[in-house]
């Protein structure tokens, strides 16, 4: 999603976590894209049975940083300096 409001965003995808066989997966989008995004909604559809809430350990995001128009200008004022 672009914006923290927004009430809903661009479907990147629906992966499966594979329990059984590792502690931790790795989903790559089937598409890239060359936007940035500021939000990401995870939606649980099934939560292994339990009726009323599903643990989420950790989410992580990766990807390249897109510079934004404040970030050149401070590198143009001469700031080399990470902010």
């Amino acid at each position: 999603m672009k914006a923290e409001n927004e009430e809903q965003g661009l479907f990147l995808g629906e992966f499966t976590y594979m329990a059984a066989e590792h502690p931790f997966e790795t989903f790559q989008l089937k598409n890239e894209r060359s936007d940035s995004i500021q939000y990401v909604k995870l939606e649980v559809l099934s939560n292994w049975g339990h009726p009323e809430y599903t643990c989420v350990y950790r989410l992580r995001v990766h990807g390249d940083a897109v510079p934004t128009e404040e970030d050149s200008a401070w590198h143009s004022a001469g700031n080399n300096r990470v902010h």
